[in-house]
């Protein structure tokens, strides 16, 4: 499965989890997603030679470039409702530290 899938998943149950009151379970769940992400910016990152060769073609290479550009922002935006959920958890638990210092990193 795809880390992006992945990572989705993972942070719903992590949201049904929160809603069901068990805090720290939902916490667990999050950080699972963020590594799920994290692993999937990486092997991204790892791939990028492969599609460099594909470049070579004008038609394949505006076609990458666009799928390239739609699977960033997706994983951008699944890494910013993922920040904003941890925070609140954080908060709720009482860590407000933790989760002031979670959001001033988040990009």
């Amino acid at each position: 499965m795809p880390g992006t899938f992945k990572c989705v998943i993972n942070y719903n149950q992590a949201c049904c989890l929160h809603r069901l009151g068990l805090v720290p379970s939902s916490i667990d769940m999050m950080k699972e997603a963020l590594i799920a992400l994290e692993d999937e910016v990486l092997k991204q990152d790892s791939e990028d030679g492969i599609t460099e060769s594909y470049r070579q073609n004008d038609m394949a290479s505006s076609f990458i470039t666009s799928y390239e550009i739609c699977e960033k922002l997706h994983r951008q935006r699944v890494l910013c409702k993922l920040s904003l959920q941890i925070c609140a958890i954080l908060s709720q638990a009482n860590s407000h530290d933790l989760a002031l210092d979670l959001a001033s990193k988040a990009d």
